[in-house]
């Protein structure tokens, strides 16, 4: 059997849609690159990767520019065994997701698994939800500019690169805007 990297993409009322459908694109494209070099004979070097959109709570979503989006999963009714990889998209609902105990719950819990090869991302305001979970206490971390001056406020020991595209600390990475995000989701994979 081929090993599979299960990497969650969660979703919330108000999403950045780009902010989770561009790095979801990224590792579904890569995992079926994978899966057709299997097909054809070849062993993956890697686990294939394999996006699983999950929702804050159960139903559509409604992201900030009128997508409505269907997870797979939720962590209210259906939640996802765990993932290796979690990608927390940015847009004007991470201030309530920021909020929320189950989700900040489930961050910490899976941030605190030793032995796995866990990523827990964030493009663009996604890094508030990684704050309000304590996971960016002293780490370098980036966001979308927007965002800067609030994660300096909320993770005040933490070094705020401005100019960066995206930055890995350990099992965090954070990204700016969509685009840096889609790179970061690329760095991923070649990583």
């Amino acid at each position: 059997m081929i090993p599979v990297l299960t990497i969650a993409v969660l979703v919330f009322p108000d999403v950045e849609p780009l902010d989770a459908i561009g790095p979801l694109e990224v590792f579904g494209a890569a995992g079926m690159l994978l899966e057709e070099a299997v097909a054809s004979g070849a062993s993956p070097p890697v686990p294939i990767p394999r996006p699983v959109v999950v929702g804050v709570g159960p139903g559509p979503v409604h992201t900030r520019h009128g997508l409505t989006i269907l997870p797979e999963h939720d962590l209210r009714s259906h939640p996802l065994p765990d993932p290796h990889w979690v990608l927390v998209p940015g847009g004007g609902g991470s201030h309530r997701v920021a909020e929320d105990p189950v989700v900040l719950q489930w961050l910490r819990r899976l941030a605190a698994e030793p032995g796995r090869d866990r990523r827990i991302m964030s493009v663009c305001t996604g890094t508030r939800v990684l704050a309000a979970a304590g996971l960016l206490a002293g780490r370098r971390i980036t966001s979308h500019a927007i965002a800067l001056a609030e994660l300096r406020r909320r993770v005040p020991d933490a070094d705020v690169l401005e100019a960066a595209r995206w930055v890995r600390d350990g099992s965090i990475w954070t990204s700016g805007g969509v685009t840096a995000g889609i790179d970061m989701a690329v760095a991923a994979v070649e990583d």
